[in-house]
């Protein structure tokens, strides 16, 4: 009984708490929602904003991926597994061509892998950022939408 007694009071307990809530009506969110051009315009800068906002990394990882590939020095400049020219330049070390081959194969793999993130991540960074550079700077003025209303039904006009 007492829980039964219990469920019934919380129950009315929420029932009057809900009935005390004053709901505000706030008159800029019903201007907003009945203008559609000020919709776009927000939508259309935040937009921009996120464009920007992945657009500008994307392009710096790319560029420092493309620099980092193309300065990289090359680990057997100064090695050779020919023994004449080591002993006749003394700037040249005599390797193995097993250990020459493993340099090679490495320093490949580390340059293509950094000139491939390069190749995809610059033009996407610069994509996007030329896109949103005109999103967020203009966004509330770039497009004017016409809705107008007749008897034979609805037309729509946009104005960029």
């Amino acid at each position: 009984m007492n829980r039964k007694l219990l469920s019934f009071v919380l129950l009315g307990c929420l029932a009057m708490s809900m009935q005390a809530q004053v709901v505000a009506v706030d008159s800029t969110a019903t201007q907003r929602a009945s203008d559609p051009n000020q919709v776009i315009g927000e939508a259309m800068k935040t937009t921009g904003t996120v464009s920007l906002a992945v657009g500008v990394p994307c392009l710096a990882a790319g560029l420092a991926s493309l620099m980092y590939a193309n300065f990289l020095p090359n680990p057997v400049d100064n090695c050779t597994t020919n023994p004449q020219a080591a002993i006749a330049d003394k700037g040249l070390e005599l390797i193995s061509v097993e250990e020459y081959n493993n340099k090679v194969r490495d320093f490949s793999k580390k340059t293509h892998a950094a000139e491939v993130a390069g190749y995809i991540l610059t033009p996407l960074g610069g994509a996007l950022t030329i896109v949103g550079i005109p999103l967020y700077i203009k966004g509330n003025k770039m497009l004017q939408l016409n809705v107008q209303y007749t008897g034979n039904g609805a037309g729509v006009a946009l104005n960029f």
